[in-house]
């Protein structure tokens, strides 16, 4: 399978996924997300699902290594009226000076 359409299929199959599966993974989200605030990093976003659980306020900026799923990333930003940005590159080597961020998080994107 190609990797645009493995991200096409990956991006259509996590909502469902995760309205599936809400009942577990709301709280978690809500009580690691709902306290931060500032410069946010997240390592792995893949589809965004993270962004609705943001305070207002909060800049997020997503590392995604994968460029197929950077257009979904920018909608969801849009949709749910985060600022933002998107960026391109890997955890091994982030693009941003040290210090830079306020905090870090990575979510189901370890493993």
């Amino acid at each position: 399978m190609k990797r645009g359409l493995r991200a096409r299929f990956f991006a259509a199959l996590l909502p469902a996924l995760s309205r599936e599966h809400v009942g577990l993974s709301e709280p978690w989200r809500k009580k690691l997300l709902g306290s931060l605030a500032g410069k946010v990093l997240e390592i792995g976003p893949g589809t965004g699902i993270n962004l609705a659980y943001l305070p207002d306020g909060v800049y997020w900026l997503g590392l995604e290594p994968n460029p197929h799923l950077h257009p979904w990333l920018e909608t969801a930003l849009r949709q749910r009226g985060v600022l933002g940005e998107v960026l391109l590159g890997q955890a091994e080597e982030i693009p941003l000076p040290q210090e830079s961020v306020d905090a870090v998080v990575a979510t189901l994107v370890l493993c």
